[in-house]
């Protein structure tokens, strides 16, 4: 409630009345059908219903002329997406002016009129989105003739590079099982709250198992640490990478070697041309787009 209206408490006497503004965000919650308690601490909400109150507190601006939303369902589930869509649309009917961002281009052909493309922080193409195909916009947007059609590399092997059989934790996870092949991408889906977070968590050794198994190759994994995980061949590409991936008042070079300097140190003291060329190697294999070019 506090986040939603900072700012704008109601007040009496001088002092924030929290009744009047729990009323209001609750209120507010259910018109948008965010399943949230108004009382709730934003640092107990995961990152998608942390989301959903910044999307909250945006609409709750209701003498604004433009909105602005920047990647609002990044994180989370298709039907709070909708509703979103839905809201959007009122609003816009209203005559409100909607600035979205969105590499999601099914959005942008269900809710948007026009469109704008930028690239590298360049302006490349403006248009109506009823003058233009999918497939258009894809090519205006990497710069080149697009291909529908993606030539897999391999067929997934039959050796198990990882099990986990009966998982459970607190009555976030219960009872799951799956196995990882050699040269498999396996998809995990689910909505917001479902414990696709706390899944891999499990499994890269920040919390703990209640119980179940994990087991890499012939290696069993049992109340392991992160550490223990990238040593046994894990690598973590975490949701909110900006808070638990990486360290932001360090630089691009310590951030992508953090997890391994193992690999660049002699003696215990890291290599600094080692540390470059890894880093160099990496930047250009991933195309990271540093800040000097």
């Amino acid at each position: 409630a506090e986040n939603i209206w900072l700012g704008r408490e109601p007040r009496r006497l001088g002092f924030v009345d929290f009744a009047t503004l729990n009323q209001r965000t609750t209120s507010l919650l259910k018109e948008l059908d965010f399943k949230i308690d108004a009382r709730e601490k934003m640092r107990n909400l995961s990152v998608a219903e942390q989301q959903l109150v910044e999307i909250a507190k945006a609409l709750s601006h209701a003498n604004a002329d433009i909105i602005i939303m920047d990647e609002p369902t990044s994180a989370i589930g298709e039907e709070d997406a909708q509703k979103i869509f839905q809201t959007l649309q009122q609003l816009a009917a209203k005559g409100k002016g909607i600035i979205y961002v969105s590499h999601r281009l099914s959005e942008i052909f269900q809710i948007a009129d026009s469109y704008t493309i930028f690239r590298d922080g360049a302006y490349i193409h403006e248009g109506y989105i009823a003058d233009i195909t999918r497939e258009q916009l894809i090519e205006h947007i990497i710069g080149g003739e697009y291909d529908s059609e993606f030539a897999k590399f391999n067929q997934p092997g039959e050796e198990v590079l990882l099990e986990v059989n009966g998982l459970c934790w607190r009555s976030k996870i219960k009872d799951i099982s799956l196995q990882l092949k050699h040269g498999e991408i396996l998809g995990i889906y689910g909505l917001v709250g479902s414990g696709r977070s706390e899944f891999l968590d499990l499994i890269f050794g920040i919390q703990h198992a209640d119980s179940g198994t994990i087991r890499l190759g012939d290696k069993t994994l049992n109340r392991h640490s992160p550490r223990e995980a990238i040593d046994s061949g894990i690598a973590y590409v975490t949701e909110d990478r900006k808070e638990t991936g990486l360290v932001l008042c360090r630089s691009v070079s310590e951030n992508i070697n953090i997890a391994s300097f193992a690999g660049i140190s002699r003696m215990g003291f890291v290599s600094e041309k080692r540390e470059q060329a890894r880093t160099r190697d990496m930047i250009q294999r991933f195309n990271v787009k540093t800040h000097d070019g």
